[in-house]
């Protein structure tokens, strides 16, 4: 199925901040999934239009559930790719997770 990307604006209460939904599902970054020491350095650009595609790595062997992306929009403040998660199987390891992600 096709399910539309959508770029959600903090408002007032994250300004300067975005998140993204596919289809019904808001997508999370997860830090232990991605090694980050530091969520601050993860960064969402809005100069790009956003898209995402499947990840195509392997998540942690315990890890319930198959849904991960990358996304060309939210990247490390170094250009590394980011591990997208759907909101409801982030944290699975105990890593600290992050929906609103500081534009560039």
């Amino acid at each position: 199925m096709d399910f539309p990307l959508v770029v959600l604006d903090g408002g007032k209460s994250y300004p300067e901040h975005y998140a993204l939904k596919y289809g019904n599902q808001v997508l999370t970054v997860d830090a232990a999934i991605n090694n980050l020491k530091n969520m601050d350095n993860v960064i969402f650009n809005k100069k790009v239009k956003p898209e995402i595609k499947p990840f195509s790595g392997k998540l942690p062997d315990n890890w319930i559930g198959k849904q991960a992306f990358v996304s060309n929009a939210i990247k490390t403040k170094g250009g590394n790719e980011i591990v997208l998660v759907p909101y409801a199987d982030a944290s699975q390891t105990g890593g600290d997770i992050r929906v609103w992600i500081r534009k560039k």
